[in-house]
Formats: C-alpha cells, sequence, structure tokens
C-alpha cells in the first residue's frame, strides 16, 4: 500500500523543513508540496520533498493539485504546519488492513503547547470526530484514492456552510467560518479571491470582521485566554497586530474588547468594551478608537447593551 502525503503551502518556510522531515521519519511515503504563491523562502524549504508544485492560490485547488499529481493508493492531506509521529504510516496501512471497508480516517491531534486548555481542545476535536464524523485538516486526513477521484476531489468553494458575519469592500467579502477568516469575490466568480485570510489552532476564534472601506485593513476580535481583543491584519494575511490590550491585570477579570465597526472616512473604529474606570469588567459601552488603536475612549451615551460572544455583529457606523 503506497501513501502520499500532500501539503499545500502559502509562505510556511518557518515551518515546513520540519513537516517533511517528520513525514520521511513517519514512513515510506511520497511527499508533495503545492505552493500558492509563497513570497518568503518556502520554495526553497521545499526542495527536500519529492515534488514540489506551482498552483493557483487556494487551498481546495492546490490539494486538488497535489492530489492529480500523485502516484500514492492512499492520500494523506497534511497542513504544513503539522507534524506526523513516528510510525503514523504503519497505522494507516494497519488500519486500512484490518477494516477493508474504511474509506478514510485522521490522527488524533496533539498541540505542541503545555496548557492544559490546549488538552481540552484536543479532548474535543477528538469527541468530534467519533461523534460526527467531521475532520478537520489540522487532524491529518487521509482516504483512499479511488474514493477521492469517485467524488471528485474538494470542492474550489469558500466555507459557505458555516460562513457568518460578512463585510464587503471593493467586490469583495470577508467573513468567518469554521475554518477561520475568509474573503471571496462578492459575486463567487474570481476563484483566486476565495482565499483564507487567516486562521490560528491556538487560538480558534477569530470572529466579527470588519473591512476598512478603501479596501485597507480589516479588523476583527479574537478570543485571548479569558476575554477578548481587536486585531487588524491586511487583505494579504500579512501585519496581523493588536489594537486593543489589557491595562492591566491587576484585577479580577479582565474586560474584553469586540464587535469593531470601521468609521465611513476609514479614520476610527468603534467598538464594545465593558472596560470600567478601573480597569475591571462592568457594564457594555460604546467606544472609539483612531484606526491605530490609539486614544480609546467611551462614548457619552446612555443606553443598555447586552453582548453574548455569539457573532452579533451588534455595531455598525452610519455613513
Amino acid at each position: 500500500m503506497t501513501i502520499s502525503v500532500i501539503i499545500p503551502t502559502l509562505n510556511e518556510a518557518a515551518r515546513l523543513s520540519q513537516t517533511i522531515a517528520s513525514c520521511r521519519a513517519a514512513g515510506r511515503c511520497e511527499i508533495i508540496v503545492v505552493d500558492g504563491g509563497s513570497t518568503d523562502n518556502t520554495l526553497e524549504a521545499a526542495n527536500i520533498a519529492d515534488h514540489v508544485l506551482l498552483s493557483a492560490r487556494g487551498r481546495a485547488r492546490q490539494l486538488n493539485a497535489g492530489a492529480a499529481a500523485s502516484s500514492g493508493e492512499i492520500l494523506l492531506f497534511l497542513h504544513a504546519d503539522c507534524q506526523l509521529a513516528p510510525g503514523s504510516l504503519s497505522a494507516i496501512e494497519a488500519a486500512f488492513s484490518t477494516m477493508p471497508a474504511a474509506v478514510g480516517g485522521c490522527f488524533q491531534q496533539r498541540i505542541a503547547h503545555p496548557a492544559l486548555r490546549y488538552r481540552w481542545i484536543e479532548w474535543g476535536n477528538t469527541l468530534r470526530v467519533h461523534l460526527l464524523g467531521w475532520i478537520y485538516g489540522d487532524q491529518g486526513l487521509f482516504v483512499r484514492r479511488e474514493i477521492f477521484d469517485a467524488t471528485g476531489g474538494f470542492p474550489d468553494l469558500p466555507s459557505l456552510a458555516t460562513a457568518q458575519a460578512p463585510d464587503w469592500s471593493g467586490g469583495r467579502i470577508v467573513y468567518q467560518s469554521r475554518a477561520g477568516l475568509q474573503i471571496l469575490a462578492a459575486d463567487a466568480s474570481t476563484p483566486v479571491l476565495n482565499d483564507l485570510l487567516y486562521f490560528d489552532i491556538l487560538k480558534q476564534y477569530h470572529q466579527d470582521p470588519d473591512w476598512q472601506p478603501d479596501g485597507g485593513t480589516i479588523v476583527f476580535q479574537q478570543r485571548e485566554a479569558a476575554h477578548w481583543e481587536i486585531f487588524a491584519i491586511n487583505p494579504d494575511g500579512s501585519g496581523r497586530h493588536a489594537l486593543t490590550r489589557p491595562v492591566t491585570a491587576l484585577v479580577d477579570a479582565l474586560p474584553s474588547n469586540v464587535a469593531p465597526a470601521w468609521s465611513p472616512d476609514g479614520r476610527q473604529i468603534a467598538f464594545l468594551s465593558n472596560r470600567t474606570a478601573q480597569h475591571d469588567v462592568g457594564p457594555w459601552r460604546v467606544w472609539v478608537m483612531a484606526a491605530d488603536g490609539s486614544n480609546p475612549r467611551p462614548l457619552p451615551l446612555n443606553v443598555t447593551l447586552e453582548y453574548g460572544f455569539g457573532s452579533e455583529q451588534i455595531l455598525d457606523w452610519g455613513p
């Protein structure tokens, strides 16, 4: 039984060589890297793979291109920031040998972080697979080639099934999904724009994106341990940085900053915060800050607000 490992990449130079090395150590396999237009040294790092392909950007498109070029009876699709444990490939062969009717599967995930909350994430992801049959890409998806070919491969579409909280600018839409923050053409007619903007397995929750009116920076909220903060990122996925942060940790609970909304001129950002004058947690109020996160201040509004961290898109800034 032959196995082909297919790794899609986009600016993964810092981690790719370790991922390829882990595949070599895991057993005999064909390793294919499919790059979607990296601007760093990803292609140099990929030279230790068996094959390096260039493809139009888009995870589904890159995975399908790798599958078409592969020769294995089993296709293993692996994220560039994930590594295989020793013996992983022989475990795949053993699974298919003992379960001839099986069409595919995945690995049990182990996140390289000592904090207890990541053990809970691992446990929850394993439970999701057993109960719902949902496999995420960072668990290493493997499938029999004949099944993959018969189903037509990966659909070249954004994650519309879980799309939420859309915002648009210049004919493009940014939205959140289970796969992370994504961008697509407003009429879905330009496949290259069906792109993953940002996803971090150690954070996982990136919500309520809002696009600067001139097509510039995208702002969104992200969970940071027990509270939420607002971040900014460029449309090409570069330059992610925090716009809000705790003033002090010497409080009973850290306040959250959520629901960012650009002003029509793109110079200010309105948002919700439950920060009090003592920097503790209090009632939700509408705040405003400059585009770079400076000068945050509450607005003198006497409005009762309720917010449940459910991507409510509770705030917008009209013309």
